[in-house]
């Protein structure tokens, strides 16, 4: 099992109230949630203390909120024979293949295969949602409690280019933040051009602070290789297995595939409107390029 780091004395005594007083609130308020040691395992409350820095009253509401929004939305029901989870799942933005050296679960998000008007924003949230309680369903198998992403830029150009991903990707972070707390060990991104960097200027002001830590922009694919053994990797990130056929022959085929900074295959003025416009949009004040990050 993945180990837990050494708590303060302090905090070993808030940790053994809540886990007190947080099944008694399970049976007083919730009593119709099933499977109540979901939510009053010793696991589920460390992930939701440590998310809010041990202080109680903060952490009883989040948890609060948790069990609300996860017996009203079922995010663990949520069935890949789903229409929108089905389309999704085709274009190949989004895969679980293998894991980090410590393994944890990796999921790849490839931009590259995102296509517009594929989605909605509420179908986008919703597959999103449905892929994280997967890999941490493969997460316990393994004994982890979290998972690494490695998020793909190289080859994104104009045909993927959906202002809509920001509305998407403002309703996910919450979600990610408020109810899945510790669960994300690091965020690596490959081909971080400078449109990434502007667009991130919008989307870090809704990430607090330990999640932006975990974020980790990387020069190439051959850094991976510093966390990853080669046999877990994909072909295309320096992955020595035949694994995953029809992914490789979908890459070769990709006119796309091949900038490591993810400049070449862009329109950089039609890039520069957009950014523009989406800022303008989001009333956000454009940063300078080298204050973007």
């Amino acid at each position: 099992m993945e180990a837990r780091p050494a708590l303060k004395p302090e905090q070993q005594q808030v940790f053994e109230k809540l886990c007190i007083e947080l099944p008694e609130i399970m049976k007083s308020q919730f009593p119709d949630v099933p499977d109540h040691d979901h939510y009053t395992n010793a696991g589920a409350i460390g992930r939701f203390a440590a998310a809010h820095e041990y202080k109680t009253e903060a952490v009883i509401a989040k948890w609060k909120a948790w069990i609300q929004w996860r017996s009203t939305y079922k995010p663990h029901e949520i069935s890949e024979t789903e229409e929108t989870i089905e389309k999704q799942n085709e274009s190949g933005k989004l895969k679980w293949y293998k894991y980090d050296k410590e393994k944890r679960p990796c999921l790849y998000y490839r931009m590259r295969f995102h296509t517009l008007g594929l989605a909605t924003p509420d179908e986008t949230v919703r597959y999103f949602i449905y892929m994280l309680e997967k890999g941490l369903k493969e997460a316990e198998k393994l004994g982890q409690t979290k998972i690494v992403v490695v998020y793909d830029r190289r080859g994104y150009d104009k045909s993927n280019q959906d202002p809509k991903s920001i509305d998407a990707g403002k309703q996910l972070t919450p979600i990610l933040q408020d109810y899945y707390p510790e669960r994300l060990h690091c965020f690596y991104v490959i081909g971080a051009n400078w449109f990434y960097r502007m667009m991130f200027g919008i989307v870090k002001a809704f990430v607090s602070k330990k999640t932006l830590e975990k974020i980790s922009i990387l020069g190439s694919t051959e850094d991976l290789l510093d966390n990853f053994n080669k046999e877990d990797l994909l072909i295309e990130y320096g992955g020595v297995t035949e694994g995953d056929q029809k992914f490789a022959e979908k890459v070769k085929k990709s006119k796309r595939n091949g900038a490591d900074d993810g400049d070449e295959s862009e329109d950089e003025t039609e890039l520069r409107k957009l950014a523009d416009n989406i800022y303008k949009s989001h009333g956000v004040e454009p940063p300078k390029l080298s204050d973007a990050m």
